[in-house]
């Protein structure tokens, strides 16, 4: 049996797509993961370029995976890839993709003047709801907190929307429509803001 080498890459998917889109590039140090015939075999770690290999396998039946990392999203090959060794038939292509997750972030704030406009001295509101949907489903809510602060931490791949609770008694001024953000991996979107005016009697 000529032996064979099982190899891939790993990249990082930027747009969550789960395709290798020009200008994607591959990462490296993580851990790829083989098994022989249902039994541990091995591992590798990828390389600068993102590339990975197993080399001088015998006969069997073998099955490459990644080690997953926190923080990210996988987006191709989760399944991992089975490979049936054929005498002299190298096996390529065998390629991951993960998304680098992003925060959601902004804060809420009382607009004294009702211009819009976060003035000096215009301070945070906190307990605001603030809503969140992705793809145009709800995905959850947070609190703002003590200055008025909010963030939506660890998401994947997809186009989210942001919009705050309206409260009786008070007029939005700012960011009225919410925010759409379409996620991109690692570009954590900020200052996602919602004004406020107190209203008067």
């Amino acid at each position: 049996f000529d032996n064979i080498v099982i190899s891939g890459m790993k990249f990082e998917d930027e747009d969550g797509d789960g395709v290798q889109d020009a200008g994607e590039i591959g990462l490296s140090g993580w851990t790829v993961n083989l098994t022989k015939n249902g039994q541990p075999s091995g591992s590798t770690t990828t390389g600068e370029n993102g590339s990975y290999s197993f080399t001088d396998l015998g006969p069997g039946t073998y099955t490459v995976k990644e080690s997953t990392q926190e923080g990210w999203t996988q987006t191709f090959g989760m399944s991992g890839y089975s490979i049936t060794a054929t005498s002299a038939d190298n096996s390529s292509d065998n390629n991951f993709g993960n998304f680098d997750n992003i925060v959601i972030s902004g804060m809420k704030f009382e607009d004294e003047d009702g211009d819009g406009v976060q003035d000096e001295g215009e301070v945070g509101l906190s307990g605001w709801t603030v809503q969140l949907t992705k793809d145009g489903q709800p995905s959850g809510s947070t609190t703002t907190g003590q200055d008025g602060s909010y963030s939506f931490n660890d998401l994947g791949p997809g186009v989210y929307t942001v919009k705050e609770s309206t409260q009786e008694g008070w007029t939005q001024t700012f960011g009225m429509s919410g925010y759409s953000v379409t996620a991109t991996s690692a570009d954590d979107s900020r200052n996602n803001n919602f004004g406020n005016f107190d209203n008067i009697t």
